[in-house]
């Protein structure tokens, strides 16, 4: 600001100071509230993924026993994270997934092999089974998964900015 007396010119002095430690304070606390809310992040995504692989799966589930094995949850927290998972928590859930290659059955707890088919009872020692299609019902998870944690973690970085970066 100058200031004008009469001929003369008056000078004012300007002083500038950094605010280093209230910024400090602002991003510590920006820090803890983003780090505080992955956690709940991670574990909304996991277990909205796992809710999608059991509504939208179109395997053939006669005994309910995949989809009532497949969950999403957090598995941990760190100083810089959180980890979560989905799984379908049965032996024969990748192969639901992924499909099968052809391949030969033998019989093993049995001498024989046995099956009904077209109302016709069949006996062998082994068979040659075609292989089966996959029905993904993970990967399709994963990708809304995915989606949601991008988000709900875009979300609550916005809420945190919000609030401290006034």
């Amino acid at each position: 600001r100058c200031l004008n007396q009469g001929r003369r010119l008056g000078f004012v002095m300007l002083r500038c100071t950094d605010n280093h430690a209230d910024l400090m304070k602002r991003v510590n606390a920006f820090a803890a509230e983003v780090h505080g809310g992955l956690s709940g992040v991670v574990a909304e995504s996991c277990a909205e993924g796992a809710e999608h692989a059991r509504q939208v799966g179109k395997f053939k589930d006669q005994t309910g026993n995949l989809r009532s094995k497949i969950a999403g949850r957090l598995t941990g927290s760190t100083a810089t994270g959180a980890d979560g998972e989905i799984t379908a928590d049965v032996p024969y859930a990748s192969h639901v997934e992924s499909g099968t290659k052809a391949h030969e059955i033998k019989a093993r707890n049995a001498p024989l092999l046995r099956w009904v088919s077209d109302g016709a009872v069949h006996y062998a020692k082994r068979v040659w089974h075609p292989g089966t299609r996959g029905t993904p019902f993970m990967g399709p998870a994963y990708l809304k998964a995915e989606a949601l944690l991008r988000a709900k973690a875009e979300v609550l970085t916005h809420r945190a900015a919000g609030r401290f970066g006034k």
